[in-house]
């Protein structure tokens, strides 16, 4: 309207007061406030036409600012309608129950303890676990879409279930996993040990070394000598890893393919092989002397044990071929002696008694009983030319106090047997840290086909009570996980 005010008199040529003074014409005089007023009455509506040029102008933006308006109110309602559908899909996913793979209750099994972890989450929990399981076993680059969000806690604890009951991933490097997610919209940017030929070569590898593993167990005739011959073949196979390896050494592929491993390598590899015999097992996480440690659980002949090959790994390196089995089956009350479990509260309850020992007719109440079952033992050695037999005695596994019954046991052997086979010279290792359970070194009079001979400074021969060669009880180096 200023603008309006300002450019009105140039437009009237209002110049009448002049012309008046000059000619002194009333009649011009008088024409002057004529023409004034047709000048002025013209001037009025102009006054109103430039708002009337605007209104259109006016009515667009209000147009133009009610349809903003309309869609604004549109978009907020679907976004409303959008999050309601959400919503209703979480709530709906939130109040569906979990899907089982089988009981997993305190003594039920089942044959999906294969699946332990998973049927331990929620079922929003396994429906992150289904696609990134899916988008490895795909080798994805990432995995599907998903209409619900995870917090970071989440996804990591589902990120290692994954590999806890699928230990035939090892390729994927869990640590490496991203968690990509805005709203109502959520997917895992996977990560692989290597990539194209490279991981197709490394996948043959393993599954080639893991067939030659599940080749120990062809002879045997139940799943307690299957779960046997895959202990004794990974024991000795595989060596514990330096510090610094790359993650493979904490994998299935690690004890297998390169054959140094860490804990977790020895019982991925366990259960990789369990698995494909059909044989129940978990992968149990916990801690031994305050260091993180990984065992498995497994399912034989109706009752649950703790197997932990690992720790039956000993580094005895003057005497190859000595196996132990102080960590071969233990129930619960055993392996908490010096093992500390995670998910007590839904791992299943291991109260067998038929460990390694029992089941093999090894074990001893006194001192006194371990004499029979050490001569059985060193007949079935001569069979076999083994190095070492095995024993547990509950009253002692003191070498003092067995070398009596020792050398009891060789006069009945070698008489047994038709002439000296055996010295009496042996050497005791210890093959748990908490039980009585060992491994003794035997000795032959003559060269068998894997001959060990005792040291030099033993004496081979005598049997005299005061003298005793046995030697005492040796570390078996386990340290670490």
């Amino acid at each position: 309207m200023e603008e309006n005010n300002n450019v009105l008199p140039e437009e009237t040529g209002e110049t009448a007061p002049i012309t008046a003074a000059e000619t002194a014409e009333p009649q011009v005089a008088e024409a002057a406030p004529e023409t004034a007023e047709p000048q002025a009455a013209e001037a009025v509506p102009e006054k109103p036409a430039k708002p009337k040029k605007k209104k259109p102008r006016f009515l667009a933006l209000k147009i133009i600012a009610g349809v903003i308006l309309f869609a604004a109110i549109a978009v907020g309602s679907g976004f409303a309608a959008v999050n309601i559908k959400y919503d209703m899909m979480e709530r709906e996913v939130n109040e569906t129950p979990p899907i089982s793979h089988g009981e997993i209750e305190r003594g039920i099994a089942t044959k999906e303890l294969c699946d332990f972890y998973f049927n331990t989450l929620t079922y929003r929990e396994q429906l992150l676990y289904n696609n990134i399981k899916n988008a490895a076993e795909a080798r994805a680059e990432k995995s599907e879409v998903m209409r619900l969000e995870y917090d970071m806690e989440t996804f990591s604890k589902v990120a290692r279930y994954v590999l806890a009951d699928n230990p035939d991933l090892f390729y994927v490097n869990f640590d490496r996993l991203v968690l990509n997610h805005a709203r109502h919209r959520t997917y895992v940017a996977m990560a692989y040990c290597a990539t194209g030929d490279e991981l197709e070569t490394i996948i043959s590898e393993y599954e080639n070394a893991l067939s030659e593993m599940i080749s120990a167990a062809a002879d045997a005739i139940s799943d307690f000598g299957r779960e046997l011959a895959l202990h004794d073949y990974i024991i000795d196979k595989c060596e514990y890893a330096v510090e610094d390896e790359d993650h493979l050494h904490n994998t299935a592929y690690g004890a297998l393919v390169f054959k140094r491993a860490y804990c977790d390598g020895y019982a991925y590899a366990m259960k990789a092989a369990m698995d494909r015999l059909g044989i129940q097992s978990a992968i149990v996480y916990g801690s031994v002397n305050g260091t993180d440690h990984v065992w498995n659980l497994v399912y034989i002949d109706g009752e649950y044990y703790h197997l932990d090959a690992m720790w039956d790994d000993a580094d005895i390196t003057f005497s190859d071929g000595m196996r132990f089995h102080g960590y071969f089956n233990l129930n619960d009350e055993r392996i908490r002696l010096d093992h500390e479990y995670k998910f007590t509260e839904v791992l299943p309850k291991a109260e067998g008694t038929e460990d390694y020992y029992r089941k093999n007719g090894l074990y001893a109440e006194t001192a006194g009983e371990s004499a029979e079952i050490i001569t059985r033992a060193l007949v079935d050695a001569s069979a076999r030319n083994s190095s070492y037999i095995e024993l547990f005695c509950a009253e002692t596994a003191e070498n003092e106090k067995l070398a009596p019954y020792y050398r009891e046991a060789v006069e009945k052997a070698n008489d047994r047997l038709g002439g000296e086979v055996f010295l009496s010279a042996f050497r005791v290792f210890s093959a748990s840290d908490t039980s009585n359970a060992v491994t003794i070194q035997v000795f032959y009079s003559s060269p068998v086909e894997e001959e060990t001979r005792p040291p030099e400074t033993d004496d081979k021969t005598d049997e005299t009570d005061d003298q005793n060669p046995a030697d005492t009880a040796a570390d078996t180096n386990k340290e670490g996980n």
